[in-house]
């Protein structure tokens, strides 16, 4: 994946993904994962867990409605505090 594709979602290479932006170094870490499928297996393995657990729709939802709680009750309390 190229390095723009990433943005977000992974800073370093290897971690969920393999990052180059030339083709020579996409088509190496291809290489390097077909030949070594245990680390394929975990490339994957890292790549679900941290979708899972970063891009779950329903995570993201409860995260972000929590947050808005959050903020209504500091604009009620500001609210309450200058009458």
């Amino acid at each position: 994946m190229a390095a723009i594709g990433a943005e977000g979602l992974a800073e370093t290479s290897g971690e969920i993904v393999h990052i180059s932006d030339e083709a020579e170094g996409f088509a190496a870490a291809a290489l390097r994962l077909l030949a070594d499928p245990t680390e394929a297996a975990a490339l994957a393995v890292r790549a679900r867990r941290e979708v899972e657990e970063r891009w779950d729709m329903a995570r993201i939802t409860c995260a972000l409605e929590k947050r808005y709680r959050e903020l209504v009750r500091g604009k009620r309390g500001n609210a309450t505090a200058t009458r």
